[in-house]
C-alpha cells in the first residue's frame, strides 16, 4: 500500500520545526527526529501504512530561504533489500578502513579501488569496472543475468575496458553526412542524396579492421562505473539518514552499440551541483547486452529456451546493485534518478511499462530524466522469429544448443552479431526491445494507454527539434515514396493508416527538396520518438495517484537540434559526440536544471520559478533555444506544439488490421526492414 502523503506537510506546519528536517523511515530507523516527527512515525507505524518512504523537510539551504519541499520518491522498506538473503549474497558492501588513504570498497565479488580525478573541480573519485553479472556465456548466453558467482582475491583497479559485443551501423556515415548537408541547406539537396542507399549497393560487412568500432569487445562486459565527488566521500560517515542523490546513466546506441563511457565524465554535472550548502550527486553508469546477445526474441527463439530483452534485464540488475550496494559511495538509496537517451531512455520507458517493474513491491528508482526515448514500434512477432533464424544461419549454427556451446567471445557469434548490425536497412537498427509477454507485454505507448505503468516516478523528459532527421532516408520526397516506406516498416498497414499519412504529413507543390525531407522527418518523430514523451507525459499526469509527482517537459531547439545533441550539452565540457561544441551559458543552464530535478523534483534555479510542471491544466515546456530562430540560444517557457491528435492516432499502433503477426509470404530480403529501435 502506498502511503497518501498530503497530511505530512500540515503536520510539519502544525508542530512548528524551525529547522531543516527529514521525516525518514528507513530500515526502522528513527534518527534525531524531534517529537512531532516521530509522532507521525509511530502513528503511521501502528497502522501498517509504509511500503514507501517519505519525507518532509522544510529546506532553508538556499541562502536561508525557508521553503517547504514534501519528497514523497520511494524507497525501499525495511522488508526489502538489506534484510533479504537473496540480495545481499555475498556480503553487503563496506569501505575497506584498512586501505589507508587508498579509496578502496569491498563490494561483493571483490575489492574495488577507486581513482582520484582532480584536473577540474570539483575532484572526484573513480572506481571502474565493478562487476554487476556474472559473464553471461556458456549456459548463461541468452539467458537472465545473475550476480557474479565467484570472489575475485584481486583488488579491481579499473584497467581493463570492456565493451559489450557490438558493431558499427553501415549507413551511419552516410547519415552523418547528410545531416551536415541538411543542417547547412537553404533548400537544394545535391543530387547524390536522390538515390537509395543500401547494403547491397553502399557499404557491405566485413569492413576492413582498421574502419571497425570492435575493440575491447568482450562477452564478460556487465560492469559498471561510480563517480563520487571527493566532498561527498570525505563525509559519507556523517550523515544519519539524508544522503545524496544518484543519477544512473543508461547509455544510447540503438541498442546496439555504445557503452558507459561514451560521453565522458559526468564533470559538468558535479560541477552544477557543486555547492557550500547543498549536496552534490553520485554518478553511476553501466554496460548491458547489446544486438543479438541482448535483445533477440520472437516464438522459435523463445521457445529454444532463448530469454528476449536482456538487455532490459541486465539493466534491472545493475538498477538492483545501486539499491544495495550505493551507501557504500555515501549515496542514498531513496533518492535514484535513472536518465538515458535514445536507446536509453527507451529502456526506461519499457522499464516503467514493464508489469514486472511496476508491480514488484521494489522500488529501483524515483525519477526518471528521458532524452528523445525512441522505439519503433514493431508488435510483429513474426519479424523476430525472422531475426533469430538470420542470426542462426550468420553463426554458421543450427539451435540454441551450439549457441550456447560455443565458447567465449566465439568469432562466429561475433560476426554474426557484427553483420547483421552493419547491413541494417538506412535509418534503422537490426535488434531491439520486443514482445515477450513477461517483461514487455505489449508495446509502451498502449500500456502507458491504459494506465498500466509504474506512476509514482517524477519525470523530466523531451525530444530535439529534428530528432527524425538522422534516422530519414533522403530520397523519399512525395507521398508515394512515403506510402512505401510505411508499407516496408509495417508489412500489412491497413489502407485507413495508409490515407492518415497521405493527409497528415502532405507533401505540396512547390515545395524545396529540404522540404520534402522535413515531411518524412515529422512523420518519424511522430512515430519513433516524440510522441513517446507524450504518451508518458499524459499518462503520469492523468494516472498519477501521489499529487507530488512532478513532470517537466522539454524541446531542444538550438542549432542543430539534431538527435543526440542535448546530451552533449548535458555532458560539456567533454568532447561532442556530434562534433557541434554546445554553447556554454544553455549546457550550464540545461546542468543545473538537471542536478535540481534530481535532488529537490524542481528544475528551476535558486528564486526563479520560470519552468513550470506540466499538468492537465498547464501544457508549457522549456524551449532550451527558441522555437522560431536556432540560433538564438536562450531559454524561455513556450506552449507544448506537439500535435496531440497525432500521437493519440499513432498511440494505438494501427498497423496491422487484427493479429500481430504477417502472413509467413512476407518478403525476406533486403526490401524488407526488420523491427528497429533508435
Amino acid at each position: 500500500m502506498r502511503l497518501d502523503v498530503l497530511s505530512l506537510p500540515k503536520l510539519a506546519k502544525d508542530a512548528s520545526l524551525q529547522s531543516r528536517h527529514y521525516l525518514v523511515f528507513h530500515e526502522n530507523e528513527l534518527v534525531e527526529l524531534v517529537a512531532a516527527e516521530i509522532f507521525v512515525l509511530k502513528f503511521l507505524l501502528a497502522f501498517d501504512l509504509f511500503t514507501y518512504a517519505s519525507a518532509v523537510r522544510l529546506d532553508v539551504s538556499r541562502n536561508g530561504r525557508e521553503n517547504l519541499r514534501l519528497d514523497t520518491s520511494p524507497v525501499l522498506d525495511s522488508h526489502d533489500t538489506h534484510n533479504n538473503d537473496e540480495w545481499s549474497e555475498g556480503g553487503v558492501g563496506k569501505v575497506d578502513s584498512s586501505a589507508g588513504d587508498e579509496y578502496i570498497v569491498d563490494i561483493w565479488p571483490g575489492k574495488h579501488k577507486g581513482f582520484l580525478i582532480d584536473d577540474n573541480e570539483p575532484s572526484y573519485i573513480r572506481w571502474s569496472n565493478i562487476q554487476y553479472g556474472e559473464a553471461p556465456v556458456g549456459e548463461l548466453r541468452f539467458s537472465l543475468p545473475v550476480k557474479p558467482w565467484e570472489l575475485n582475491e584481486n583488488v579491481n583497479e579499473g584497467k581493463d575496458y570492456k565493451i559489450c559485443p557490438q558493431h558499427k551501423i553501415g549507413w551511419l556515415e552516410f547519415a552523418q553526412e547528410f545531416g551536415q548537408t541538411y543542417a547547412l541547406s537553404t533548400g537544394s539537396i545535391p543530387p547524390k542524396w536522390n538515390y537509395p542507399i543500401s547494403p547491397a549497393n553502399n557499404y557491405t560487412y566485413p569492413i576492413p579492421p582498421e574502419r571497425s568500432s570492435t575493440l575491447n569487445v568482450t562477452e564478460d562486459c556487465l560492469y559498471l562505473d561510480v563517480m563520487v565527488p571527493k566532498k561527498v566521500w570525505d563525509e559519507r560517515d556523517q550523515r544519519s539518514f539524508l544522503r545524496p542523490a544518484v543519477i544512473v546513466w543508461i547509455h544510447g546506441g540503438g541498442f546496439v552499440f555504445g557503452h558507459k563511457n561514451q560521453h565522458g565524465s559526468p564533470i559538468g554535472l558535479f560541477q552544477a551541483a557543486e555547492s557550500k550548502e547543498e549536496q552534490n550527486v553520485i554518478y553511476v553508469t553501466l554496460n548491458y547486452r547489446l544486438g543479438a546477445f541482448g535483445f533477440l526474441g520472437g516464438d522459435k527463439y523463445l521457445d529454444d529456451g532463448g530469454y528476449a530483452n536482456l538487455g532490459l534485464q541486465d539493466q534491472l540488475l545493475a538498477l538492483r546493485w545501486v539499491q544495495e550496494n550505493i551507501g557504500v559511495f555515501g549515496g542514498d538509496p531513496g533518492r535514484v534518478t535513472v536518465m538515458g537517451q535514445s536507446a536509453g531512455a527507451s529502456s526506461i520507458l519499457h522499464h516503467i511499462t514493464s508489469p514486472s517493474f511496476f508491480r514488484s513491491s521494489r522500488s529501483y528508482f524515483q525519477k526518471a530524466i528521458l532524452l528523445s526515448p525512441g522505439f519503433y514500434p514493431q508488435p510483429n512477432l513474426t519479424l523476430e522469429d525472422i531475426k533469430y533464424t538470420k542470426f542462426l544461419e550468420a553463426s554458421g549454427k543450427k539451435s540454441m544448443d551450439e549457441l550456447i556451446a560455443e565458447p567465449a567471445d566465439s568469432p562466429a557469434l561475433l560476426n554474426a552479431n557484427a553483420e547483421l548490425t552493419y547491413n541494417s536497412s538506412y535509418g534503422l537498427f537490426y535488434f531491439g526491445p520486443n514482445i515477450d509477454g513477461l517483461y514487455v507485454t505489449d508495446l509502451p505507448g498502449k500500456l502507458l494507454a491504459k494506465g498500466n505503468f509504474q506512476n509514482g516516478i517524477s519525470l523530466l523528459l523531451g525530444y530535439t527539434r529534428n530528432d527524425g532527421v538522422a534516422f530519414t532516408p533522403p530520397w523519399l520526397r512525395s507521398s508515394s515514396d512515403l506510402r512505401g516506406y510505411v508499407k516496408t516498416l509495417f508489412p500489412g498497414t491497413p489502407e485507413e493508416t495508409m490515407k492518415f499519412v497521405d493527409d497528415n504529413y502532405p507533401f505540396l507543390s512547390g515545395e524545396s527538396e529540404k522540404d520534402k525531407i522535413r515531411h518524412v522527418a515529422d512523420f518519424l518523430d511522430d512515430l519513433a520518438i516524440q510522441c513517446n514523451t507524450h504518451y508518458l507525459t499524459n499518462a503520469t499526469v492523468k494516472y498519477s495517484r501521489n499529487k507530488f509527482v512532478r513532470v517537466y517537459r522539454y524541446v531542444f531547439n538550438a542549432f542543430p537540434a539534431f538527435h543526440g545533441t542535448d546530451a552533449d550539452y548535458i555532458y560539456y565540457p567533454e568532447k561532442p559526440l556530434l562534433g557541434a561544441f554546445p554553447w556554454r551559458p544553455l549546457a550550464q543552464f540545461m546542468q543545473r536544471a538537471i542536478v535540481d530535478f534530481v535532488r529537490y523534483i524542481d528544475p528551476n534555479p535558486e528564486g526563479v520559478k520560470t519552468w513550470e510542471a506540466y499538468t492537465d491544466s498547464v501544457k508549457k515546456v522549456m524551449n532550451f533555444g527558441s522555437p522560431h530562430n536556432p540560433f538564438n540560444f536562450s531559454t524561455a517557457i513556450g506552449p507544448d506544439l506537439l500535435d496531440a491528435a497525432k500521437c493519440e492516432y499513432w498511440q494505438n499502433a494501427p498497423f496491422y488490421p487484427q493479429a500481430q503477426r504477417v502472413d509467413n509470404d512476407i518478403r525476406r530480403g533486403e526490401e524488407l526492414v526488420i523491427q528497429t529501435d533508435l
